[in-house]
């Protein structure tokens, strides 16, 4: 079913925390999505990644030297090695200890009423991402509930192998031809970027039967502004504040 033309209220736009409620607390952990659940998200962005030994841990970066105490790529780290490190205490000694989460944690830790936005990033190993994500998510029930997020190569890869899995296409900063390009490859909604996120964009993609979330936006204004342009949800690093704006 096609979203409806012209603009939701505020209200009507969904809360999606960009890799957790990343603002507040340490990016793509546990404890940044159990935030956003106490917030009420809808939806929770996360990015996935392949270990050295196969095994699917949550992590934006290709290397742990931002976000962890360690250092060294994620393909040349087995799950205990990465498993080792702590991935809180660089946002604040509050979160010491915290751990790299992996997909079948990350999963179980978030219920099934929050809709699940999941980056795969390509490259190395992305098709047994796709695989096992597959695997996963249908063990669950949630293949409805869920959807993979990435590029054009990643989401046309999906769909012609892992057709269940519903698909979104981030765009990076390729915005030419996008709402066909996301047709082209089935998918069901676009990420835009914020920046480039605009009422002609979004009216021509729920036309098109894509719903929108640009990311990010973290300040009220930017929010009230794509909430003019009609998008379906924003990616926020702050999803306390997209929250109260819609109180």
């Amino acid at each position: 079913r096609n979203p409806p033309l012209g603009h939701p209220p505020l209200h009507e736009i969904k809360a999606c925390a960009h890799r957790g409620a990343s603002g507040t607390h340490p990016e793509n952990t546990l404890t940044a999505f159990r935030q956003a659940i106490v917030l009420d998200c809808e939806m929770i962005e996360f990015d996935l990644r392949l270990s050295a030994d196969k095994e699917i841990v949550v992590m934006h970066d290709t290397n742990v030297d931002r976000t962890t105490d360690g250092t060294g790529h994620i393909p040349d780290l087995t799950l205990k090695q990465l498993r080792a490190l702590d991935a809180g205490s660089w946002h604040s000694d509050t979160f010491a200890g915290e751990r790299i989460p992996t997909l079948a944690e990350t999963l179980d830790s978030i219920p099934p009423s929050v809709e699940l936005n999941i980056h795969v990033k390509e490259g190395s190993g992305h098709l047994v991402i796709l695989e096992t994500l597959e695997i996963e998510l249908r063990a669950r029930s949630r293949l409805q509930g869920a959807f993979v997020s990435g590029s054009d190569e990643l989401v046309t890869a999906a769909g012609v192998q892992y057709p269940k899995l519903q698909r979104c296409l981030l765009p990076g900063s390729q915005h030419e031809h996008l709402v066909e390009r996301a047709v082209h490859a089935g998918c069901c909604a676009i990420q835009p970027s914020a920046q480039l996120t605009t009422f002609s964009l979004v009216q021509r993609a729920h036309a098109a039967g894509l719903r929108v979330h640009p990311y990010f936006a973290d300040d009220e204004p930017e929010m009230r502004r794509l909430a003019t342009c009609g998008v379906n949800g924003i990616l926020t690093n702050h999803p306390a504040r997209l929250l109260a704006l819609r109180d």
